[in-house]
């Protein structure tokens, strides 16, 4: 965790949780160069998170090393916005791709009577899609 071997970051977390870094109009707190990447064409943008974060994706030692998948990350506000970086982020893989399918089965109750397909549509938190791609 980057707050464990940077001492600067480890600081701007602590004066952010005790209250004392400068905050705009009392509740935004202003986010310093040095740890943001600029925003402009969305899809541009995506990109250019993902080649920050995950450079040399398209590498195969990367993509089958497990140090270099597992130090990085990042992290979204909403399933819908995983499921497009995850998506971006395996087109760059130099290797084939696999498809999982979750488990089709539903309990035989005549009052709860949903499509298949409906139901392969729902993602709730914590769970992968009915279609998992890695």
């Amino acid at each position: 965790m980057r707050a464990q071997s940077d001492p600067w970051f480890s600081e701007y977390l602590l004066r952010i949780g005790n209250g004392t870094e400068n905050t705009i109009r009392d509740d935004y707190v202003r986010l310093p160069d040095e740890i943001v990447i600029p925003y402009g064409d969305s899809e541009d943008s995506v990109n250019t998170l993902i080649e920050y974060v995950f450079p040399s994706l398209n590498d195969e030692r990367n993509t089958t090393s497990t140090e270099y998948m597992s130090t990085r990350t990042i992290l979204s506000t909403k399933n819908d916005f995983v499921d497009k970086l995850n998506t971006n982020m395996i087109d760059r893989f130099p290797i084939k791709e696999k498809i999982y399918h979750s488990f089709d089965s539903v309990d035989d109750d005549s009052q709860n009577n949903y499509p298949l397909d409906f139901l392969n549509t729902i993602t709730p938190n914590s769970l992968p899609p009915h279609e998992l791609k890695v």
